[in-house]
């Protein structure tokens, strides 16, 4: 088994060098990019994989690993503050001395994100991207450290959470089986050609169903309170409207709830509101009416963290996939 001289050796470095970099020191004390690679492609050749962050799994008297979050930051800053909220509250149960450390990143620079994790300055990341490209790119990495991605899935790297195409599945089957014979959709524009795989799926359970819903009732717009307002809006405008409104995003959907009431049009009694949640739950409940949502379970985030100690652990030649089921909550918006 190689050890850390024999990394040293063959990047050409000291063995403190390595250290510093494996202990994630490396812009602390100044060690250059080019140093900090070559250290990596020793790893690399060697197949050196240290097990630090599994050992202080499991003694409490020594320091606790970093996860890294990384979080895009064009995607709903309003989520990022929660999923912080949960997962830290997860840690100070299952490690109260594990750190979790936010690394945001602007769309199409997943590496900038991804590099503490190439040096070792995190046991192990847990990302949120929703940009399929990224997710091709992250497929040719190699990375040092555990990755697990949030309500993705990869042929390669780990994943927890519910798949998008099954929120929109969900959601439109409810349609079906109230017998809905038409509805519109609000989905969210900065998704842009992939349209979200919940909406995609939505629509394609709707044409299999019987429920078609043609392009000019699908209006779309920022994923913002206003953004959701400005294309309810357009909707309202149509001659008759639908009976059903599916609204991909529980932030569009406060303000697409609103300019319907500011309109005259009663929900539920002329339109009945259904969106995806994914939020606290109390962000839907007490709302007028109450929003019907198909759900995050808010057991997410102890199954992220409960699946990365054991990546960190197990160290699975394969990928883990642990896939949880939409939660359906029906409040006063849409009647079932």
């Amino acid at each position: 088994m190689p050890t850390q001289s024999d990394v040293a050796k063959l990047a050409g470095v000291s063995p403190t060098t390595v250290s510093i970099i494996l202990n994630g020191q490396a812009v602390e004390r100044r060690i250059s990019r080019e140093t900090i690679q070559r250290v990596q492609r020793a790893m690399e050749q060697l197949h050196y994989v240290p097990n630090q962050a599994a050992r202080l799994l499991r003694k409490p008297n020594e320091p606790r690993p970093v996860l890294g979050l990384c979080w895009p930051l064009e995607y709903r800053p309003d989520l990022l503050g929660i999923r912080l909220s949960r997962l830290q509250s997860v840690l100070r149960e299952e490690n109260p001395g594990c750190r979790l450390s936010v690394r945001l990143y602007a769309g199409g620079h997943l590496e900038d994100a991804l590099e503490p994790a190439l040096c070792r300055q995190y046991a192990g990341v847990i990302l949120e991207t929703t940009n399929g490209r990224e997710l091709e790119q992250l497929e040719g990495k190699e990375l040092p450290v555990p990755v697990l991605l949030l309500n993705r899935e990869s042929d390669r790297w780990s994943s927890a959470g519910v798949r998008d195409d099954r929120l929109g599945a969900v959601a439109a089957d409810l349609l079906v089986r109230k017998g809905c014979r038409s509805c519109a959709v609000i989905c969210t524009e900065a998704r842009g050609a992939e349209t979200s795989e919940r909406v995609a799926a939505f629509l394609q359970v709707c044409n299999e169903n019987g429920i078609p819903v043609p392009a000019e009732r699908i209006f779309s717009g920022p994923d913002t309170i206003v953004g959701g307002a400005r294309a309810a809006e357009r909707f309202v405008q149509a001659e008759h409207l639908p009976p059903v409104l599916f609204c991909e995003s529980d932030r569009m959907v406060q303000g697409c709830l609103q300019a319907l009431l500011n309109r005259g049009v009663r929900v539920p009694d002329d339109v009945e509101l259904l969106c995806v949640g994914e939020q606290d739950p109390e962000a839907m409940e007490f709302l007028h009416p109450p929003v019907s949502c198909v759900s995050v379970p808010p057991e997410l985030d102890r199954t992220v963290v409960t699946t990365m100690f054991r990546l960190l652990r197990e160290r699975p030649e394969t990928p883990v996939r642990v896939t949880l089921e939409p939660l359906v909550q029906l409040r006063g918006s849409f009647l079932p």
